[in-house]
Parts: C-alpha cells; sequence; structure tokens
C-alpha cells in the first residue's frame, strides 16, 4: 500500500497498532494460562521456576482488565475460557498458600488436571459452537 499523506501514515500507523494490540490480547490469555499450568505442574514436583511465576503469573486485576476488554472487543466465548481458568488456579493456589488445602501433592495435581481437562473440553465445545454459529 502506497501512503500518500501524512494524515494516511498516521492513520495505517493507528491500524496496525491496533490490530497487533487485538492479536496480543487474543494470545496473552493462552500463553498466560500455558505458564501457570507448566508452574503448578512443576511445583507438584517439587520443582520451583521462579521467573514462571514473574514472567506468566498475574494478578487479579490484569485478570479483570483482560476480562472487560474482551467484551469491549467482542471476542467469543472461548477467548474467556483461559481466563476462567487463570482466575479459578490462582484462586486455588492462594486459598492453599494462606489457609491450606486438605489435600497432598497427588491429590492437588489430581485436581489441577481436572481444572486442565475441563478447561479444554470446555474451550472446544465453546469453539464448535461459534463456529456453527457463523455458518448460519
Amino acid at each position: 500500500m502506497v501512503v500518500g499523506t501524512a494524515a494516511e501514515a498516521s492513520f495505517v500507523a493507528r491500524k496496525v497498532k491496533y490490530k497487533a494490540f487485538l492479536v496480543l490480547l487474543k494470545c496473552l490469555p493462552y500463553l498466560i494460562m500455558l505458564m501457570d499450568w507448566a508452574n503448578t505442574f512443576l511445583c507438584m514436583f517439587g520443582k520451583e521456576f521462579t521467573w514462571l511465576s514473574y514472567v506468566g503469573g498475574t494478578s487479579y486485576l490484569v485478570l479483570l482488565f483482560m476480562w472487560v476488554a474482551s467484551f469491549v472487543f467482542n471476542f467469543c466465548s472461548y477467548h474467556r475460557v483461559p481466563l476462567w481458568y487463570i482466575f479459578v488456579n490462582n484462586s486455588l493456589v492462594l486459598y492453599d498458600t494462606y489457609i491450606g488445602l486438605p489435600l497432598d501433592n497427588k491429590e492437588l495435581l489430581d485436581l489441577n488436571l481436572v481444572l486442565v481437562g475441563g478447561t479444554i473440553v470446555l474451550m472446544t465445545i465453546l469453539y464448535i459452537r461459534e463456529k456453527r454459529r457463523w455458518k448460519v
């Protein structure tokens, strides 16, 4: 695309930034979910990788921003499922840290695997439902 004026160049730059922001906003929850799962899985076996917590860890305020942004930009419902996973997993970790769950490491791992499996199943169901809705 040949850009003639400064106004056109500014418009193209804004459009590229907007698209990049949307792609990042859609991909970031999945990346955080994978890092969160890897960190939880490795911690169950006594392997502490603190950098995974720093890079992939997220606060409830960041989750709130991503949740609101997913509604503002009209994301499909399956794009919100990783946010639910992160919220539930962080809540379980927070509860286990300060109050304590009466579960050993094997049971916590089983609980996490059920949470991951449920997330994958829910994402698949919502993805198929969205694709069917768009065909009609």
